[in-house]
């Protein structure tokens, strides 16, 4: 298939012929990317990534023993590059957030007992570092800047949303067991011989087209990149509806889909105080390092055993740089509090219509919506699956930052203490950004809900939930799970289906977790185990001295003598054994010389964040 120029309905094709395509450059499509060239190098593939350059964003990701493992998987020198520039939080610290008042209980944090019990210590990183760690490690001419799909056509995509809202309820038995088989109880075909890539059920290709608002090169620093493939006119089409100005509409073929354009960020509103232009409230101020968190107080006063529907955290992100501790603060609330704010949900853009850029672009967020999520269809990347031309309104894609979103912050939260508020009230209003936390019900964990025949989503497009700090490492997981099966099975619908039977249960499981204490999902996280998608003899042969972030000579000669000998998987832990140990020296030095609080239960059944 060679590339083709526009017509009247068609866009012209700038990327023809691509084996994969990826929806979104955040952590999940570039772990994605990641993996599936780790274990096939020669991958016709493209990440297509909404925002004009990487810029920094979000606030920070709580990154736990399964997220690592994941990273670990990817590429080990991943790990070392963001626990180097993560925080090891003290103590976390609750509030009643009309009061002010600190509640008695303390939940200690002592990260050298669980580096020593598990290898890894759980940290929060800023999301700018981890996304930057992992487009470090993806492949020149992969990433894409300044293009956002906007519609997605192709085989098994028609209904789709339709008919997930229709199985989540319908009751589990032999016909959803029969669904399980293939996709949506379709035949899934084999690889194709030697190429490891899929086709129809027929045996011919079938393509996705994936429309795009490519940002021209007066608008984007990336400028306008065509690769794999491209060639023929490019004449430039007009911007799709609702696309930015500087925009252009050009198209992707593919044979494959993944959507990552999902919500990764956990934070809600984000600001940075390194400016020191922020006045901080007076209870963090001796205790930088905390996990403080406001939230609303049950009846009588004392702490509620849930989360709530409301809250606000401030904690740090990172301990670089000239300007040192980055601090940041997160809020959330319910629609409701928008509504009886007078305040419009979603939050309407330029000339009064609703919806999102879906740039990608903006750090922070705002909004938890309640009872949303649907069908179980997922929401940005379903959306752009629907037959018509016009650009979705969804809550995954509703994101403004500045004095609106500032503003909009301040009307819900009246209620705050003086000197919380002050700080919000303070903030430069270019830091703050609104996001929806779009939120998967349980119900919808369904075969067929999060791939259709060559499409698969993955992380927060496929399961947003609780914001309970594992999207992200979920994600991760996603990728390093998905590039195992395709070594094994090869690049195919059938190893999409596999995926998403594997990923399933484990995802509900930790998302939707019960147990008190949440005991059964820490136990399933701490246990992680994921097969490495590096190859240890490519790794020794990038050895050399003093860099850190390199295999060191004497691991790299232990790793030879064990491929000379035929002994791979002791050439792999090989690997692992400097990896855990370089890890150890890394977080150690961070948490030399330490002074703990002394810890304070809570009441009982209490689930404190973090």
């Amino acid at each position: 298939m060679s590339a083709t120029g526009a017509s009247e309905d068609q866009p012209p094709v700038l990327w023809d012929s691509l084996d994969v395509a990826i929806i979104g450059g955040g952590p999940a499509g570039l772990a994605a990317a990641i993996a599936l060239r780790s274990v096939m190098p020669d991958l016709r593939l493209k990440v297509f990534e909404a925002g004009p350059e990487a810029t920094q964003q979000g606030a920070g990701v709580g990154v736990y023993a399964n997220g690592a493992r994941a990273l670990e998987t990817l590429d080990p020198r991943i790990l070392h590059e963001l626990v180097s520039r993560a925080v090891y939080t003290i103590a976390f610290a609750e509030y009643n957030d009309v009061t002010g008042e600190r509640w008695p209980h303390l939940r200690v944090n002592k990260a050298e007992e669980a580096l020593e019990r598990l290898g890894y210590a759980p940290c929060v990183a800023p999301w700018s570092s981890l996304r930057d760690a992992l487009r470090a490690r993806v492949p020149q001419g992969v990433l894409e800047f300044g293009c956002r799909v906007t519609h997605c056509s192709g085989p098994g995509l028609e209904g789709w949303r339709e008919e997930l809202a229709a199985r989540a309820q319908a009751p589990q038995g032999a016909e959803g067991e029969r669904a399980g088989n293939g996709v949506n109880g379709a035949a899934a075909a084999p690889a194709v011989a030697g190429a490891g890539v899929g086709a129809g059920a027929d045996g011919e290709e079938e393509w996705y087209t994936l429309r795009i608002a490519q940002l021209t090169p007066d608008a984007s620093t990336g400028g306008a990149a065509g690769g794999n493939g491209a060639s023929g006119p490019q004449a430039p089409a007009p911007p799709p509806p609702g696309a930015a100005a500087g925009s252009r509409e050009v198209a992707a073929r593919a044979r494959f889909v993944i959507a990552a354009d999902g919500y990764f960020s956990r934070t809600r509103r984000t600001e940075d105080f390194s400016s020191g232009r922020v006045p901080l409230p007076a209870a963090i101020a001796p205790r930088e390092l905390w996990f403080h968190t406001w939230m609303q107080a049950a009846a009588d006063g004392s702490r509620p055993p849930g989360i709530g529907k409301r809250g606000l955290n401030i904690y740090a992100t990172s301990e670089e740089g000239d300007q040192g501790l980055r601090l940041v603060w997160s809020l959330y609330a319910p629609t409701s509090a928008l509504a009886e704010a007078g305040l419009a949900y979603p939050m309407p853009r330029a000339g009064g219509q609703v919806g999102g850029s879906g740039s990608g672009t903006a750090s922070g967020s705002g909004v938890h919506t309640e009872g949303s999520g649907g069908g179980g269809g997922p929401s940005s990347a379903a959306a752009a699956t629907e037959s018509d031309d016009s650009e979705p309104v969804s809550v995954q894609l509703t994101q403004r930052n500045g004095s609106s979103a500032l503003a909009r912050a301040l009307a819900v939260t009246s209620y705050l203490p003086a000197d919380v508020r002050a700080m919000l009230a303070a903030t430069p209003p270019e830091r703050v950004g609104e996001f929806g936390l779009h939120m998967q019900p349980e119900e919808t964990y369904v075969q067929g809900a999060w791939v259709r025949s060559g499409m698969i989503l993955i992380g927060d497009a496929a399961h947003s939930g609780t914001p309970n700090g594992q999207g992200a490492n979920l994600a991760l997981e996603d990728a390093a799970v998905l590039g195992a099966l395709v070594r094994r099975k090869g690049l195919s619908r059938e190893t999409f289906a596999a995926w998403e039977a594997e990923r399933l249960p484990r995802v509900k499981a930790i998302m939707y977790d019960k147990s008190p204490g949440l005991t059964a999902s820490t136990d399933l996280i701490q246990s992680t185990v994921l097969e490495p998608l590096w190859s240890p003899g490519a790794l020794a042969a990038e050895a050399g001295e003093g860099a850190a972030a390199l295999l060191p000579s004497e691991v790299a000669a232990e790793v030879k003598a064990a491929l000379a000998a035929g002994q791979e998987e002791e050439a792999q832990q090989a690997v692992i054994r400097w990896s855990r140990a370089r890890i150890k020296e890394i977080v150690g030095s961070k948490l030399a010389g330490r002074v703990y609080p002394e810890a304070v239960a809570p009441p009982p059944g209490t689930v404190m964040r973090g």
